[in-house]
């Protein structure tokens, strides 16, 4: 009988236990709902020829293209397979056996599964009450016994984000040698962009995805950036091609639209905020940072309104701690959040 490495024994990666989402009104898992622009969905099929299906992406092309959309050279741009596969390949990377890994709880939970298989160690910092955190506590754990830092920023849980000025205080007072990775999978939702300060910290790795902001989810179409030497050391551990030929693409049509994106962006923003308004009129404990997504506590109408839920099949997702009484809500399009909103307020 073959053995699991020990490393890995109490590593548990259950399958999918659904047939389908795609009959659902999916809110739980913060995908862009209902879908991708029409236009540009067609746009990328209409030109996607079977002789691209039949042949090994080429990349030269997507990078050329990428690069001029985010205003990066290519040499600091690393394509994946979503952000999921960055975060993975970027471990591999910087991390020895043993390394001491530092973050934000609650996170990503494959921060967790990834520095197992890694054989390395996985602590986090706990918010205060509202889901927050000090700069200056983070740099003084930080500095000790700890080799690599990761934040998701925003967080995924609560949309809480470090500004650019507390991420730069951060990297100015950190050893020069840590590296310090930000997962931005949810940047866009905050107005923020940190890519400005790898001219000044060499340490410093984004990760970035096309799944939150575009509605790429399915693609999976991710992208690390740092600089130029980091990003040779990364590289080492890529696949061989890091992008089939549909997802390379989706990602040329999309930096033909350079406007595209920021509507996009703007819109969800405008829809959580109205959303999370009329939450607050019914009533209800709503939580409105960073993401494509809000929190709200249902207090005691939660049972109804999660019952109301599962008879309109909408999706959401409950929130560990600190935010134990907690669901999480993706912002779909108006409409559909106009009618959860009627869904909450009959039931």
């Amino acid at each position: 009988m073959i053995h699991c490495r020990k490393l890995a024994e109490n590593i548990t990666r259950p399958r999918q236990d659904y047939d389908t989402r795609l009959d659902k009104i999916r809110l739980g898992m913060n995908e862009r709902y209902p879908a991708m622009p029409v236009d540009i969905f067609n746009e990328i099929m209409s030109g996607y020829t079977i002789q691209e299906a039949s042949a090994y992406p080429e990349m030269k092309s997507v990078y050329d293209a990428l690069s001029k959309y985010i205003g990066q050279p290519t040499k600091r741009i690393l394509l994946s397979g979503g952000a999921d596969i960055a975060i993975k390949t970027v471990l591999e990377a910087v991390c020895e056996p043993g390394s001491k890994i530092l973050t934000c709880y609650p996170t990503y939970v494959m921060y967790k599964v990834y520095a197992k298989m890694l054989n390395c160690s996985l602590r986090g910092i706990m918010p205060d009450a509202n889901g927050c955190f000090d700069i200056h506590d983070v740099i003084a754990q930080a500095k000790q016994t700890t080799d690599v830092l990761i934040l998701a920023n925003p967080n995924g849980n609560s949309g809480f984000y470090f500004t650019i000025d507390e991420i730069k205080t951060l990297l100015s007072q950190l050893p020069s040698d840590m590296p310090v990775i930000l997962d931005e999978a949810y940047a866009d939702f905050a107005g923020i962009d940190a890519s400005g300060l790898l001219d000044e910290f060499d340490n410093l790795i984004i990760i970035r995805t096309f799944s939150k902001n575009i509605g790429f989810t399915g693609l999976q179409i991710g992208y690390i950036l740092a600089n130029e030497s980091v990003i040779e050391i990364i590289e080492k551990f890529k696949p061989t091609i890091e992008l089939n030929s549909l997802a390379a693409r989706a990602v040329k049509v999309m930096c033909t639209k350079p406007d595209l994106l920021k509507r996009l962006v703007a819109e969800t923003i405008s829809i959580r905020h109205e959303f999370a308004t009329g939450l607050q009129r019914l009533g209800f404990d709503v939580i409105e940072k960073g993401g494509n997504f809000i929190l709200v506590n249902f207090w005691d109408k939660t049972e109804k309104i999660i019952a109301a839920f599962d008879k309109e099949n909408i999706e959401v997702k409950s929130v560990t701690a600190p935010f134990d009484n907690y669901f999480r809500i993706a912002i779909a399009d108006k409409d559909t959040m106009d009618f959860v909103l009627q869904v909450i307020s009959k039931a």
